[in-house]
């Protein structure tokens, strides 16, 4: 088991880090993934996390294979749907 330290993130193997920051005793799980986003204390990732542009606060827990935070999405709209941005092909129909 990793003893986690504070001020140095546990990271486990095959991860890709970008442009994020850590809190103390964070632990990463394996093959996650983490872009323009902060961890907090006390917090972590099981494997396989996808976590973009997103700030998590202290003592969170988060589950294996889950994908946090909008990456694509244009954040000025007042909605996230696809038709927004792609409306040939998502055009909404109102009948």
């Amino acid at each position: 088991m990793a003893r986690l330290t504070p001020g140095t993130p546990f990271i486990h193997p095959d991860c890709e880090i970008t442009d994020s920051r850590f809190g103390d005793f964070v632990e990463i799980g394996r093959g996650s993934r983490l872009a323009h986003s902060r961890v907090g204390d006390y917090s972590y990732c099981d494997r396989f996390a996808d976590i973009a542009n997103a700030g998590i606060g202290k003592f969170s827990n988060i589950a294996s294979y889950v994908r946090i935070g909008a990456t694509d999405h244009p954040m000025e709209k007042a909605s996230l749907h696809h038709f927004h941005y792609r409306s040939a092909d998502n055009a909404p129909r109102f009948e």
